[in-house]
């Protein structure tokens, strides 16, 4: 069997026409790496060779399209490999060729994943520290953000959330905080001190607000006597602590 016929496909790939009129496509280095030229012989080991060495180039190949949209970790690589059904011979190769060449990097990866996160989102270390894992990366908490940079996004969320949420009690405002920062990667103890500092200078005008709407709500469905402390009630489940404006009422 020999080669009738070299034709270069438009995804890179060139397709051999042999003399039995089946063909293969292969990878410009699969050419160059068996001297693949019209009217080259080709026995069954030979053959059998070309396809083994072209299995290898294709996962290279899909690799480097895979890696063409955005960085990506070795374990991204590895899973992409076997759910194309790709051998473990072949996906060890591959990912030796691709780190050598430094197309995949994971220290690099992790520091871009870090920047980008810190950029583009609210995003805490312990939040970050939990999205890199399931790309298979396991970073020390601590190494993801200085703790100027974590005291300087922290403070910011908190003012930010406490300019949109002013009609809130202290406690209730406090809470809401407390429970995105948690639920964003930034830890409880930390957050904790950062809020208890927390301040309402509105909040009576907040309170006696809420106050007058019940108190309008209710007065004509309670007695006098009784109508305060129901406010009241109402009033401690919103958050509001009665106790500091006991004399207002």
């Amino acid at each position: 069997m020999e080669i009738k016929k070299i034709t270069k496909l438009k995804n890179g790939q060139y397709q051999l026409l042999l003399s039995d009129d089946s063909t293969i496509n292969v990878y410009e280095d699969i050419i160059v790496a068996h001297q693949l030229l019209p009217n080259k012989k080709i026995d069954d080991q030979l053959l059998a060779q070309i396809n083994i060495d072209n299995q290898y180039a294709t996962s290279y190949n899909l690799a480097l399209k895979y890696l063409n949209y955005r960085l990506r970790s070795e374990q991204e690589i590895i899973d992409y490999f076997t759910n194309k059904n790709i051998t473990n011979e072949i996906i060890n190769a591959t990912i030796t060729k691709l780190k050598a060449q430094n197309y995949i990097n994971d220290q690099v990866f992790t520091q871009a994943f870090i920047n980008d996160k810190i950029l583009m989102t609210n995003w805490g270390p312990y939040k970050i520290q939990n999205e890199l894992q399931k790309y298979g990366i396991f970073s020390d908490v601590n190494t993801i953000m200085t703790g100027d940079i974590i005291e300087k996004r922290v403070k910011a969320i908190i003012k930010k959330m406490t300019v949109r949420n002013k009609s809130l009690s202290l406690n209730m405002l406090k809470n809401k905080i407390l429970n995105y920062l948690i639920n964003i990667g930034y830890s409880k103890d930390m957050v904790i001190n950062y809020i208890d500092e927390l301040e309402l200078p509105n909040e009576y005008q907040n309170y006696k607000k809420e106050y007058e709407k019940l108190y309008r709500k209710y007065k004509d469905k309670y007695p006098e006597e009784q109508l305060d402390k129901i406010i009241k009630n109402k009033l401690y489940q919103k958050g509001f602590d009665c106790s500091k404006f006991t004399n207002e009422h």
